[in-house]
């Protein structure tokens, strides 16, 4: 009898290990995938909440364990917010320029004078306080009165018609680029103390020239008889200057914390000669007659170090250098 007992006890246990085992149950009580995680866990592999592994692309949500929240979810809420940021600010500054922009247009939070038809904009144009400004005089005779551009965050000037921007024209803020096509810009000088100035003048424009005083200053003469008053430069950093057409910058004054970069070459470009004061100055006269000054004038140097170099053209043109370095090459020395 004792011996049928053991024998259907013996029987009873093994058919119910093979029931535990077809259903994924460790005889300790524990599923096979409590296992895989414990498995996974001493293996130093992360284990997500709920038996999910993070990383997997089986669809699983990764879920931040600090959080509790769909990381997913929270950056697609970041992008959204930072979209809506962006909508807002530029609804604002569009609000901003309409408030402030009288006369003009509002492009994107930008105050727009446009002056294409012949002898338009008659009265003198002052861009608004604070915000960004671009003035196109591009009929014949236009803005005849003079831009200020004073107060802006940033401005941008182009005066292309013939005879256009007659009056003063004076630029400040972040940045300003000024550019002043054949005949444009021939009655007054030009004045830019912006962060960065960058003045471009064609044939027989900018005839009173250019005075810049600023961070980083470019001013390129580039057609006849343009910059025919001189250009000066007074820089933070770096003054750049380039006179490339004939009768061109007739006096250069350059001082800047950097460098300056002056270059002379066509026939009596700075005709009254150049003067620098740098850490480190770069002159070119290469044209007849260029940097001749006959009376004070050729090229006059100082600050850190001076390199000059003329054509054969120029090659008895002054160079006094008081400069802690000086390079001459084919120029003729002052002392």
């Amino acid at each position: 009898m004792r011996t049928t007992t053991r024998a259907r006890s013996f029987v009873f246990a093994a058919t119910s290990a093979l029931l535990v085992a077809a259903c994924g149950l460790s005889l300790v009580g524990g599923s096979a995938g409590d296992e895989d995680e414990q498995t996974r866990a001493e293996a130093g592999t992360p284990v997500g909440e709920a038996g999910v592994t993070p990383g997997t692309d089986d669809g699983a949500v990764t879920v931040d364990a600090t959080t509790g929240l769909d990381a997913s979810s929270e950056d697609a809420s970041d992008t959204d917010a930072s979209d809506a940021g962006s909508l807002d600010a530029s609804s604002d500054a569009q609000d901003d320029c309409l408030s402030k922009c009288d006369g003009g247009t509002c492009e994107d939070g930008r105050c727009t004078y446009r002056c294409a038809t012949a002898a338009s904009c008659t009265a003198p144009i002052t861009c608004p306080p604070g915000i960004p400004c671009t003035v196109e005089c591009t009929g014949i005779n236009s803005c005849a009165k003079g831009i200020d551009c004073t107060k802006a965050s940033e401005c941008s000037l182009t005066c292309e018609g013939s005879g256009a921007c007659k009056g003063p024209i004076a630029c400040s803020g972040a940045g300003c680029t000024i550019q002043c096509a054949n005949n444009t810009c021939t009655t007054d000088r030009i004045h830019c103390d912006a962060g960065t100035c960058d003045v471009t003048c064609s044939a027989t424009s900018c005839q009173k020239g250019v005075t810049c005083a600023s961070s980083k200053c470019a001013t390129t003469c580039g057609g006849a008889s343009s910059c025919n008053d001189g250009v000066t430069c007074t820089a933070t950093n770096t003054c750049t200057i380039e006179c490339n057409g004939p009768n061109t910058c007739r006096r250069v004054s350059a001082t800047a914390g950097e460098n300056v970069t002056i270059r002379c070459r066509q026939m009596n470009a700075c005709l009254d000669g150049v003067s620098a004061s740098s850490a480190k100055s770069e002159i070119t006269c290469d044209g007849y007659n260029a940097c001749r000054g006959d009376d004070h004038g050729g090229i006059r140097c100082d600050g850190g170090s001076c390199s000059a170099t003329c054509s054969s053209n120029t090659s008895d043109t002054d160079f006094c250098c008081r400069a802690s370095a000086c390079a001459r090459n084919n120029c003729d020395s002052c002392d």
